[in-house]
């Protein structure tokens, strides 16, 4: 009976033993989980940190009119025509022919194009007329 005892209390111990080994290597393996985590949101926040989303409007034109339905969230306004300065933002808040807001009018545009200027000053022709 000593004997079984003695076997049994061994394999207790070796069962805590292997068990504890165990818990080392869960531990190791959350600690190796959260930093390839947070390594690829820095790497994800690398390579689209940079990045902006292109400038956008819903218009509607009608001979000659622009009205403003719409401007995406990162456009700060639209212009009839090309920029022609160096500030695109200063532009489209003073020209005439721009808008900065929806429900504005653009009347008599004859030029070919309707241009949005993000916030950042980044331009993109956004129709051809």
């Amino acid at each position: 009976m000593n004997r079984r005892n003695v076997l049994r209390g061994m394999a207790s111990v070796a069962g805590a033993v292997s068990v504890a080994g165990c818990m080392d290597q869960v531990d190791l393996v959350e600690e190796t989980s959260e930093q390839l985590e947070e390594d690829a949101e820095d790497a994800v926040e690398d390579v689209t940190g940079d990045l902006e989303r292109p400038p956008g409007a819903d218009l509607e034109i009608d001979d000659g009119t622009i009205t403003v339905m719409s401007l995406n969230s990162n456009t700060e306004g639209i212009k009839c025509g090309p920029i022609e300065g160096d500030d695109p933002l200063a532009e489209i808040e003073d020209h005439e022919l721009a808008a900065t807001a929806a429900g504005e009018t653009i009347e008599d545009c004859d030029e070919s194009t309707i241009v949005a200027v993000t916030e950042n000053g980044n331009t993109e022709v956004i129709e051809q007329l």
